[in-house]
């Protein structure tokens, strides 16, 4: 993609957006009679650049990635490697953390905030209202709309969750892989089209999940 500074009519700040001009068509429909005036056409190598987080300040890097299209947005999207797993690939992909590991939410599903203090969420529309109305600066939002989306739903408790990181204990079946296989040789699975599940996934799995916190699960003695 090749990008572009951008000035909008009736931003009182007269800011130049940096905006891919693939996607002038885009904003241009979403601004109706506010004119797009292009300030400088032919950005490319965004990667040589560096932005600044207008919550805590920090200066972040871009990075490229397919998930950008031309067909929505401005060519450009934040990504939360914490709590997303094409995020989180892309960020061990360029090895980027852009500042802090902390993950923004905490293990009692609090938002954190930028001075220490946390606050409780219901649900992702409340934190995404709060981040609006209170962290936000209010000229660093020129356009705000609801968006539908899909969202992560628990199969057997059938509630909403949080995607976030966490520290698991993971088994290396790399080298037992043909024991395993073996040892299922000897397995009767009701129904058996299963057992074919089950060796799919540990050919395609290199590392088992051991320790993982859910209700149900069982406790690992580690001293």
């Amino acid at each position: 993609m090749n990008y572009c500074l951008i000035q909008i009519e009736g931003d009182n700040n007269q800011r130049p957006l940096l905006v891919a001009r693939e996607n002038l068509a885009v904003i241009q429909d979403v601004f109706k009679n506010r004119l797009v005036q292009i300030v400088q056409d032919s950005i490319s190598e965004l990667q040589n650049f560096r932005y600044q987080d207008p919550i805590n300040g920090q200066r972040k890097s871009f990075i490229p990635s397919r998930l950008v299209t031309s067909s929505k947005g401005t060519g450009l999207i934040h990504i939360a490697p914490d709590h997303g797993q094409e995020d989180f690939k892309l960020m061990r992909q360029y090895s980027k953390r852009n500042g802090d590991n902390q993950s923004i939410v905490d293990n009692e599903g609090r938002l954190r905030l930028p001075n220490n203090e946390s606050i409780s969420i219901i649900d992702d529309n409340q934190a995404s209202k709060y981040v609006l109305q209170n962290l936000l600066p209010p000229e660093s939002v020129l356009h705000e709309h609801d968006y539908l989306h899909s969202y992560p739903y628990d199969w057997r408790s059938s509630k909403p969750v949080i995607i976030r990181p966490s520290d698991q204990w993971f088994l290396n079946i790399d080298e037992i892989l043909p024991k395993c296989l073996a040892a299922l040789s000897n397995v009767q699975f009701y129904p058996e089209l299963l057992r074919k599940e089950m060796i799919n996934q540990l050919s395609t799995r290199p590392n088992w999940c051991l320790s993982r916190q859910r209700k149900y699960g069982v406790p690992i003695p580690v001293h």
